[in-house]
């Protein structure tokens, strides 16, 4: 598996962590009540190695990216980019690797959700009510 990586556009430092891969529960379980239909029935799902940003894609990034900032909130550059579609994502992943060189994507479904569940077995990472939340 590989190592954390620290990567570099004009100017600006990103991290892209390794993930190493594995077998989880993927969806939410027909006795969730706050679970939309769309996202049952829970089933097992595997994904391989891979590499997912350390952060959301910041405002700081984006901008070194595609000279502009799309943003609402802006002010921070340290905040995450938003008012960007899937498109404009698919754009700033090409110029990235224009950039760099290297080959970026989105992470999948699976990835994803795999990543933000960070190994737990519960409906949410940090349990499976809210108030689990409190105990941070």
């Amino acid at each position: 598996m590989e190592e954390n990586k620290l990567f570099g556009v004009n100017g600006v430092t990103f991290t892209m962590i390794a993930v190493q891969g594995g077998t989880y529960t993927m969806g939410a379980a027909d006795n969730d009540p706050e679970a939309y239909d769309w996202e049952k029935p829970a089933q097992k799902e595997t994904v391989s190695d891979f590499m997912i940003g350390e952060t959301p894609v910041t405002q700081e990034l984006w901008q070194a990216v595609m000279c502009a900032n799309p943003s609402h909130f802006a002010g921070d550059m340290q905040r995450p980019v938003e008012c960007v579609s899937w498109d404009d994502c698919q754009t700033f992943i090409r110029k990235l690797n224009q950039l760099t060189g290297q080959n970026f994507r989105l992470p999948s479904e699976a990835e994803w959700e795999y990543a933000c569940r960070a190994g737990t077995a519960t409906s949410m990472n940090y349990g499976d009510v809210d108030a689990d939340f409190s105990r941070f």
